[in-house]
């Protein structure tokens, strides 16, 4: 397939299924060696006022901030300010929980990985409603919620916001600057990422941009601002292993580390710091990370060995930004736009196991599960509302489509074999009793 053609073929598909999913607006972009091959914005950035979306279109990147977090945490062990081995109280002494004593042995590692043993929490999300302004009024908020460790600090992985957001109060202590501004100052602009912004008081007047709420003052779990041209830029990082145009941003030692699987979060992929590693996409590992919040659904990814990069950034929470970031790979690659890299296998279960599955599973996040078996089917309700199947695939391992792709839901069980937790979503959700 000509590039003509695959770019035809493509943009039938992105209509289809940005029709399917109701987004409004997108920008998409896929690059080639450093070279951007295809970037195009699709829709509206505001449909009432007719504004379609460019490439310069400002979108949230909610999660996606976390790779820029993990990557001024690596600067920081480069200038020797820290390591990644240092017990997070070297920078927070007032980090603690109110049930037991294991937050001392708790690393920058384990932040960085989702390894601290915290279970979902809401702190960061509430902070607005709650007045919370200050990381010393959340750590105050956090010791005095009433929770139970996963486990040993290095020993489960569990996705934290929270303890992203406390990397942002290490990145101050470390470089004596704001969070924001260290950042603007080591990574946005020697990318040359000249529209990427925290704040939209910083935007000056910019008005090509979607709909953009205020994020907490906490912004480094999710809090950047940036269009498909510059996080086109951002991919060249990873791509290249730390040079972005003739500019070092990272040591080739520290993106490797970044990039290390060092937990598995899904069936098929693992996490480093601040990304998500896809050991064997047809053959070849894939780094990325996704993003979701309020009106925003972000994605990107990156091929090294294949000199692929590619992002979707979206306006509507929900949509399936993957799907359409991914497609760029199969047309480029010569595969069907529709393709999936893995297939599993059924695994049968007799409805008496399946009923060790069922109960109430939720999280001080805000999550509320209703696990319960119908005709022989395991159906997990989400708050009190909308439901899926899941279709086991192994022991205590089961497959949900879930806003149309495959993800990996898995039972966790004590030392007497009793179901205590599913994991989903990267998120470990306890079984209330």
């Amino acid at each position: 397939m000509n590039n003509q053609e695959w770019i035809v073929s493509y943009e039938e598909f992105v209509r289809e299924t940005m029709m399917g999913s109701k987004v409004p607006g997108a920008a998409i972009g896929v690059a080639k060696d450093g070279q951007l091959v295809y970037a195009k914005g699709f829709g509206y950035r505001d449909a009432e006022q007719g504004q379609v979306v460019t490439v310069d279109t400002l979108f949230g990147i909610a999660s996606i901030t976390k790779s820029f977090t993990a990557i001024a945490i690596m600067q920081l062990q480069e200038a020797g300010k820290l390591t990644v081995a240092d017990p997070v109280s070297r920078f927070l002494p007032e980090f603690h929980v109110k049930t037991g004593n294991g937050t001392q042995a708790i690393t920058i590692h384990n932040f960085l990985t989702h390894s601290s043993g915290l279970p979902p929490l809401s702190c960061v999300d509430d902070a607005l409603k709650r007045g919370i302004n200050t990381y010393e009024e959340l750590m105050t908020d956090m010791a005095q919620l009433e929770f139970t460790l996963l486990g040993a600090p290095g020993t489960e992985f569990s996705y934290s916001n929270d303890c992203y957001t406390l990397l942002g109060a290490i990145v101050e202590r470390a470089s004596g600057k704001p969070y924001s501004t260290y950042v603007k100052e080591h990574i946005l602009q020697p990318a040359g990422m000249q529209h990427s912004c925290f704040s939209l008081v910083e935007l000056h007047g910019y008005e090509d941009r979607t709909p953009l709420f205020e994020t907490p003052p906490f912004q480094s779990s999710g809090g950047l601002k940036s269009t498909l041209t510059d996080m086109m830029r951002y991919t060249e990082l990873f791509r290249t292993k730390g040079l972005i145009g003739k500019e070092r941003i990272l040591r080739t030692e520290s993106v490797q580390q970044m990039t290390t699987p060092y937990f598995r979060c899904e069936h098929n992929q693992y996490y480093g710091y601040g990304i998500a590693i896809t050991p064997n996409f047809y053959g070849a590992v894939m780094l990325g990370h996704s993003g979701r919040e309020k009106g925003i659904q972000a994605y990107m990814s990156i091929i090294p060995e294949n000199g692929l990069a590619t992002v979707a950034l979206t306006n509507l929470s929900g949509s399936p930004a993957a799907a359409l970031a991914h497609g760029t790979f199969h047309c480029i690659e010569n595969r069907p736009v529709k393709s999936t890299h893995v297939t599993y296998k059924e695994y049968d279960l007799p409805t008496d196991r399946l009923l060790e599955y069922a109960g109430e599973y939720g999280s001080l996040e805000g999550i509320h599960l209703q696990v319960s078996v119908d005709a022989g089917t395991l159906i997990v309700t989400v708050d009190h509302s909308d439901s899926f199947s899941l279709k086991a695939i192994e022991e205590d391992v089961f497959l949900a489509n879930i806003e149309g792709s495959d993800q990996t839901v898995r039972f966790i069980r004590d030392g007497s074999q009793t179901v205590i937790r599913m994991m989903g979503s990267y998120r470990q959700i306890p079984k209330r009793v």
